[in-house]
């Protein structure tokens, strides 16, 4: 399971040296999941503070940095949050080996990662961080006129 790494209170509006700061500790462990009747896939507070953001800057600086495989997950569900809030679904499949699940594939709006249990890791295809990292652009591109 992911765990969240720090809480630091809400703000409306953070400044620019707090974004670097936020998007700097993006990793692994900003995200992680949350059973009650349904499996959900949460951001850590700190993560959390970009969502309601938007701001052109701050989208600038999230996209400087999703092509980073430890972090390309916590920005995909970021602006996944802040510009498609409807597609938030998080699908699970285990990999079996021998009767043993040796891992699981993760699918969150049409991204996909992989967690392997035996070594405690995660990690994710550069074909996907490429594909999601030319979705974003072009997406955010046609909305802010050239990031």
């Amino acid at each position: 399971m992911l765990m969240c790494k720090a809480n630091i209170a809400f703000a409306q509006k953070i400044p620019r040296d707090s974004v670097d700061y936020y998007i700097k500790t993006l990793s692994w462990e900003s995200l992680y999941l949350k059973t009650n009747y349904v499996t959900a896939l949460v951001l850590c507070r700190d993560a959390e503070r970009l969502v309601p953001a938007g701001e052109k800057k701050i989208v600038r600086a999230l996209l400087s940095q999703i092509s980073n495989e430890s972090k390309t997950v916590a920005i995909h569900m970021i602006l996944s949050k802040t510009f498609e809030p409807e597609s938030g679904v998080i699908g699970g499949e285990y990999v079996y080996r021998h009767d043993s699940v040796v891992g699981i594939n993760y699918t969150y709006n049409r991204l996909k990662w992989r967690y392997d249990v035996v070594d405690k890791k995660y990690s994710i295809a550069p074909g996907d961080v490429q594909r999601i990292e030319r979705y974003w652009k072009k997406k955010l591109n046609k909305k802010y006129s050239k990031l």
